[in-house]
């Protein structure tokens, strides 16, 4: 049987500024501990890409730019 796989991952920004993400992955061929270890892998690049959130100091400007660690050319895949 051949294998495939399809990985989705959705980020999201609230108007309050809160990012939260999702990941699914769909495969063919791969055992359940494969598909965890997939999750694991995906999890760990959201991690990085979307920082935790933490409120700036007093009176510290504000990014112009969303903090983001990594970019879509990171992923290893």
């Amino acid at each position: 049987m051949d294998k495939s796989i399809r990985r989705r991952m959705n980020i999201t920004v609230s108007v309050k500024g809160v990012k939260t993400w999702d990941t699914t992955v769909d495969a063919t061929g791969y055992t359940i501990a494969e598909l965890a270890e997939e999750l694991d892998q995906q999890v760990k690049i959201l991690e990085v890409m979307v920082m935790p959130q933490e409120d700036p100091p007093e009176g510290a400007p504000l990014p112009e730019e969303p903090a983001v660690a990594g970019t879509p050319d990171d992923v290893p895949w």
